[in-house]
């Protein structure tokens, strides 16, 4: 995470948040690694779905026997979100923009939309939506709502940081040695040769 990226314009960028499912099989090795990482804002997190439940909270959860911080992400929020992102045609605000990498493969992309939402509507009549797999593997999209999640929990506006970024890039540009085309002279012209003076032998006249 200590890797620099170069954005198009020029300049140099880090990761600024991360977020870490602390589920499954491995809670204490993530609680163990985002502890002293909470100030490059490295969180241990935990989805849970559900209507309006916000995707970044307000505040972290403390678990204080633990001595970390949980934060709890709205799921539902995100990908509702994220869905809504795949369906925007040209670039542009929203557009999910994916190299030509060899793992961004077929199953790569069954795994970003591997879940469907399903309306249902309950006893008291009123209509749910729930997330049903498609397919078994979903770590793309699990990936895709944590760095969703990532992203708003530095609060930045994305206008204003695209505008710093251009800033940054034509200042570099300007400060950057300018290099001044010299002009070449002509060659000087070859000196013409003087046709040298007729000389003229005088006879004697005889007298």
């Amino acid at each position: 995470m200590l890797r620099s990226f170069r954005h198009p314009s020029g300049v140099e960028m880090r990761v600024e948040a991360a977020c870490i499912d602390s589920g499954g099989h491995f809670t204490q090795h993530v609680y163990n690694f985002v502890r002293p990482r909470i100030a490059r804002r490295v969180y241990a997190i935990k989805g849970i779905g559900g209507p309006g439940r916000p995707i970044w909270p307000v505040k972290g959860a403390v678990n204080k026997a633990k001595n970390v911080t949980i934060f709890v992400l709205g799921v539902d929020q995100a990908k509702d979100m994220h869905y809504k992102r795949l369906e925007v045609k040209e670039p542009g605000p929203g557009y999910c923009h994916y190299p030509l990498l060899e793992i961004y493969d077929k199953k790569f992309f069954e795994g970003l939309t591997v879940e469907k939402a399903v309306l249902k509507t309950d006893r008291k009549g009123f209509v749910t939506k729930e997330w049903h797999k498609v397919h078994q593997r979903n770590e793309p999209l699990d990936l895709r709502v944590y760095n969703i999640a990532a992203r708003l929990s530095l609060g930045i506006n994305i206008e204003r940081r695209l505008m710093a970024l251009r800033m940054a890039a034509a200042n570099a540009l300007n400060a950057a040695p300018q290099t001044t085309a010299v002009r070449e002279e002509p060659a000087p012209a070859a000196p013409q040769a003087v046709p040298g003076r007729r000389r003229v032998r005088s006879r004697g006249v005889e007298s």
